[in-house]
């Protein structure tokens, strides 16, 4: 059964700002001489920037959280302590690739702006099952562990910082 997704309208200044700090990443990205991921070309990289930080900034709008956009910070997290994947194809998966944290949530955002809809999370290693992975994009080589909303859980049932501090430390 797939989960209860959440969906609201973003403000234009959202949008803005967010679009803004994809536009920055992607900048620092050329004058870093740093390459796309996961076979994405330079196109590709302009749009993954702008429609990732617009997804970051629809959930910390969602969870009520402060987001700068990390702009230089290769290594923080999207969104306090969540990781963000977002998409415009709106029959999208979840995307994960072998290196993503085990024990970090992942939302999976879907954007027809402004609409944007949050249709659920679950932890990387929950995603990263065999029947998920492939190659969706025919020609692209671009493998991956495509996880089907049906497979996420509830918004509703994200969890708290405290909830993920104890869960880390309960597993050692």
């Amino acid at each position: 059964m797939a989960p209860q997704e959440v969906k609201f309208e973003l403000e234009r200044s959202l949008i803005e700002y967010a679009a803004t700090v994809g536009v920055k990443r992607q900048v620092q990205n050329i004058f870093e001489r740093r390459q796309g991921r996961y076979g994405a070309d330079a196109l590709e990289d302009w749009q993954k920037h702008c429609m990732g930080a617009i997804g970051e900034c629809s959930v910390a709008k969602y969870r009520k959280l402060w987001w700068d956009g990390a702009i230089g910070n290769l290594f923080a997290a999207d969104v306090g302590i969540y990781q963000v994947r977002a998409t415009t194809y709106p029959r999208g998966s979840l995307v994960l690739h072998p290196p993503d944290l085990d024990h970090k949530p992942f939302i999976f955002v879907i954007l027809a702006l402004p609409t944007v809809r949050l249709m659920g999370w679950l932890y990387a290693r929950e995603g990263k099952r065999r029947e998920f992975w492939g190659d969706c994009v025919p020609g692209k080589n671009r493998p991956a562990f495509w996880v089907p909303t049906d497979m996420l859980r509830d918004m509703t049932t994200m969890p708290t910082v405290e909830e993920i501090q104890h869960d880390k430390h309960r597993k050692g």
